[in-house]
């Protein structure tokens, strides 16, 4: 009885050592080109595979080289494939390293960490110590988790820091196709304390999503005011009436700044306007507003322009109610006086 089960172990053992790493080698030996096949159009492509093993490396003309290197079936963690190595680009002064592992049961992950990212453009972002986690557990939504120690701007030397920085985002499918997404995004700042922002959107329809965003896409690489322009304009267009015929909602869940600052919204696309609720002051809301947008390029003194310019149309349009150093935000005034209904 022994000397069967025996036999049979033997042989399960063979089939998980040597059979299967086989088989998965011989997939990636198709699918690997095919997958590179997308990807932007390379200076130089190498891909070995092993029974083992498999390399990849990888470089285009934009500077991108990436080496990795896959174990298949590895012994001491459960799963199909192991991948390490690292990526260079002109964003990292040293590259990135990755981890990658995939299931038996299909699940993934993706793991990067990197000392520096800066943004050699005009915009000259630098963050540092920054890791980056997307997976997708068999059977669950895919979830991404992003974290920097710190985050500036390299061209405004008296520009708020700020960090460290958590981003949480998990994406999901209902049982009827739609995609909902959730955004959970933590600041900290040693000058103006903490910020946080919860955020839902959904359901959204995938092929309208995917439009959505081609369309966007195409909008911002276009000339100014072209027909490629205007076309893909129509396109945003028409993807966000589809949204909206599918009942998109989005909702502000929390949005803090600082100790005071406390605002929530709702926005059912196929109204006109959001509905918003909250309070605080006018400072943190500046000091905020101005930290933030000096990320994006804009100098801090055109910054406290915008904001303050910002809240007197708002309070202007009945949308809040200015008292000294205090806001409030009443929804907007309709034709016979009566405000917005409040949040539910």
């Amino acid at each position: 009885m022994k000397r069967p089960l025996i036999i049979v172990f033997a042989a399960v053992c063979a089939i998980w050592l040597a059979l299967l790493p086989l088989l998965v080698g011989l997939y990636l030996r198709g699918a690997v080109p095919e997958w590179t096949a997308n990807w932007p159009e390379a200076e130089a492509a190498q891909f070995q595979s092993g029974w083992f093993h498999s390399r990849l490396n990888w470089s285009s003309a934009d500077g991108i080289d990436l080496a990795l290197r896959a174990r298949h079936v590895p012994p001491l963690r459960l799963g199909l494939l192991r991948v390490e190595g690292t990526i260079s680009s002109p964003v990292t002064p040293e590259p990135a390293r990755i981890r990658s592992h995939i299931g038996l049961a299909g699940g993934w992950n993706l793991h990067s960490r990197v000392t520096q990212i800066r943004d050699p453009g005009s915009l000259a972002l630098d963050a540092g110590e920054v890791s980056f986690n997307l997976a997708r557990p068999a059977g669950q939504p895919l979830t991404l988790n992003l974290q920097a120690e710190r985050i500036g701007q390299g061209r405004v030397p008296d520009a708020v820091p700020l960090g460290p920085m958590r981003l949480l985002a998990r994406q999901h499918q209902d049982d009827d196709g739609a995609r909902h997404l959730g955004i959970d995004l933590e600041l900290l700042s040693e000058a103006l304390g903490a910020a946080a922002l919860t955020v839902s959107i959904g359901p959204a329809e995938a092929e309208a999503l995917a439009e959505l965003i081609d369309g966007l896409v195409q909008w911002a690489g276009s000339e100014p005011d072209s027909l490629t322009q205007r076309l893909a304009l129509l396109s945003v267009v028409g993807a966000w009436q589809q949204l909206a015929a599918g009942g998109l909602i989005i909702r502000v869940e929390r949005l803090a700044l600082g100790e005071n600052t406390r605002i929530t919204a709702s926005w059912t696309a196929q109204r006109p306007q959001p509905r918003i609720e909250g309070s605080g002051r006018t400072g943190e809301l500046a000091d905020w507003y101005a930290a933030l947008a000096t990320l994006a390029g804009q100098a801090p003194d055109q910054a406290e322009l915008t904001i303050e310019a910002l809240l007197l149309t708002l309070a202007d349009n009945g949308w809040i109610r200015l008292d000294g150093e205090h806001f409030e935000f009443t929804g907007p005034i309709a034709a016979g006086g009566s405000a917005q209904p409040p949040l539910r």
